[in-house]
């Protein structure tokens, strides 16, 4: 018996793929703060509209110390036991520092990108500025940066440069395995961390904070596409999200593509 190539395709994926769960682009001037998919955001300080990456997209103007509270979309997830946070997740982000030298937007070290226990201590996810740097050279420590590698993780290098889009890709199945992509590169691979633990995993109650830190290690950052999905993401789904500015595909978009290539490999038979 033959079977369907279209129910091939379906045989082949995973029970559970990461699906698209929350998704902010800040097209709309006037109302910067509305999600395509998931709740509102609630911004603390001052963030103007501006354009993306094209010029023709939008994007939100965050001046320094402003930030977004984001509420997660994601129910409590994990690999093992009965988790009560978000665990098994992907944080993306199109951003750009316009300048690492402007007095009024930079504090000279940190730029704290993600804050994830609800503003605990510090951010949980940060640039910093080398010393020396013409521009800035990057290392990233998930869950936070230190001044080298600590028990939390390794270090992540990559490199930020003013004016610049980047995409930055957060992948992570807490206590399993989280990685770090920059533009699509992986830059940075942890083990270490336990599921639960309240600096790597979501709260399914309190907010994700966006571009925040308790002590002002803040920069101006502008942000043109912020998504979340439910699973951690491989270097494949990373790479065939693309570039900054790239539309962030639907799940079902993929889907719908694929079974449409199959469907012109059958007609071709």
């Amino acid at each position: 018996m033959k079977i369907p190539v279209v129910s091939l395709l379906l045989l082949a994926l995973p029970a559970h793929a990461a699906t698209l769960a929350g998704l902010w682009e800040f097209n709309d001037s006037g109302n910067l703060n509305q999600a395509t998919q998931g709740s509102a955001l609630s911004f603390t300080g001052t963030v103007a509209a501006t354009t993306g990456v094209s010029g023709s997209d939008g994007a939100a103007d965050f001046a320094k110390g402003a930030w977004a509270a984001v509420t997660n979309p994601i129910s409590a997830n994990g690999a093992t036991g009965t988790p009560t946070r978000t665990n098994q997740f992907t944080i993306v982000l199109d951003f750009m520092v316009p300048s690492f030298t402007d007095g009024g937007a930079d504090n000279g070290t940190f730029t704290g990108l993600f804050d994830f226990d609800n503003g605990g201590s510090d951010a949980d996810f940060f640039i910093r500025k080398q010393t020396g740097a013409t521009e800035l050279g990057v290392t990233t420590q998930w869950p936070y940066v230190g001044a080298g590698p600590t028990s939390n993780g390794s270090d992540t290098s990559g490199t930020v440069l003013a004016n610049t889009w980047y995409r930055l890709v957060l992948a992570s199945d807490t206590g399993v395995g989280r990685s770090v992509y920059l533009n699509g590169s992986l830059i940075g691979t942890f083990t270490a961390g336990t599921q639960e633990a309240t600096r790597q995993s979501l709260s399914t109650s309190n907010p994700l904070r966006l571009l925040w830190d308790n002590d002002g290690e803040t920069s101006r950052v502008l942000v043109s596409n912020l998504a979340l999905f439910d699973g951690r993401l491989s270097a494949t789904d990373v790479t065939a999200l693309g570039s900054a500015g790239s539309p962030v595909p639907e799940p079902s978009s993929l889907l719908l593509g694929a079974l449409a290539t199959l469907a012109g490999l059958r007609r071709r038979r």
